[in-house]
């Protein structure tokens, strides 16, 4: 097959139809898939046995000279397909976290989709048909919420990541959350990483599967399975050291994916809750983002905004000249350094 630097992994899983429910089906994603089935990287799509050719016409019609790969895979062949089971015992007792609160769309087969999806990029990973260099994750109706700027492409975006991960992170996780797994995944109410587009390096690909898998049984065996974002966030943290990160709601994993181009509230509330959480290292990063942001004029600020900015500067300054910060804790430079 043609080579490609990069391959990009979704997929296709009518749930509708597996469950019988009238969420969307696969004819609502056919008709908002475009944009990532646009890729001129290379594309692995598993989809359901009965789409194959038909997915196939769609990638062939918009990016007729890109590698493609359409593999049919049935629900139950999905690496966690089999955990079904076991959420919906958890469900039907009464255990269901607050980040998988609504019943018609977190469902057990919705879950076990989600948890899925860092074995399948290791799927596409291990045989590596375009003999790629790193591996995307990119649900497939991706542009229906996130787009990149004008100045952007999709593919751009991707060929520019070198690091062995890269994850948009949509609330910090600290290690002392998630120190007690039961406490952590029967409480946390919301998303921590967003599973919609993240990216590992082929060496990197497998390691990141067998960590999320090890961690998904941890969630599950505390009787409380909740989504994946929630894991990925555990998972994510674990993996930080040498990590590319972007910070933003769902809306702008690809505007804000080399840098902070939009959803300034996001970064604000970010600063504030690691402030308040005592998780010093990770609040400077956010200013200093935010500065450099306002400095380049790449973003839109308030005045309100800037306000608030230049309060949390004097914070970091007083507090730096009357309480500095030992560089063996986990705050110190090169802890920021690995963040």
């Amino acid at each position: 097959m043609t080579p490609s630097e990069i391959t990009v992994v979704t997929s296709l899983v009518d749930l509708a139809k597996h469950e019988g429910t009238t969420r969307r089906d696969s004819n609502w994603y056919l008709d908002r898939c475009d944009g990532v089935l646009s890729t001129r990287h290379g594309l692995v799509v598993f989809t359901e046995p009965e789409l194959v050719t038909l997915m196939l016409a769609k990638r062939q019609g918009l990016a007729p000279d890109a590698p493609t790969l359409v593999i049919g895979l049935p629900f139950d062949e999905l690496p966690h397909a089999r955990d079904v089971a076991s959420i919906t015992r958890a469900f039907d007792a009464g255990r269901r976290p607050p980040a998988a609160s609504n019943p018609l769309k977190d469902t057990p087969a919705y879950l076990a989709f989600g948890w899925s999806k860092p074995g399948l990029l290791a799927l596409a990973a291990r045989e590596n048909p375009f003999r790629s260099r790193a591996f995307w994750w990119s649900d497939i109706g991706l542009f229906e919420v996130a787009r990149p700027l004008p100045d952007q492409t999709f593919d751009e975006l991707l060929d520019s990541e070198k690091s062995h991960l890269h994850a948009n992170v949509l609330w910090e996780t600290d290690e002392s959350e998630y120190l007690g797994a039961t406490e952590f995944y029967s409480t946390t109410p919301f998303s921590k990483v967003a599973g919609g587009l993240f990216g590992v390096s082929a060496t990197h690909a497998l390691t990141f599967a067998q960590d999320f898998a090890l961690e998904t049984a941890r969630c599950l065996d505390t009787g409380w399975p909740t989504i994946d974002e929630v894991i990925l966030g555990v998972v994510v943290d674990r993996h930080r050291d040498g990590a590319s990160v972007s910070y933003g709601p769902w809306q702008s994993l690809l505007s804000n994916f080399s840098e902070l181009r939009e959803a300034i509230w996001h970064r604000l509330r970010l600063l504030r809750d690691c402030n308040e959480r005592g998780l010093t290292a990770r609040a400077a990063v956010h200013l200093e983002s935010l500065e450099r942001a306002r400095v380049s004029n790449h973003a839109m600020f308030r005045d309100e905004d800037l306000f608030e900015i230049d309060e949390f500067r004097t914070q970091f300054r007083r507090r730096t000249l009357s309480e500095p910060v030992a560089e063996t804790s986990a705050n110190s430079p090169d802890s920021i350094a690995r963040q």
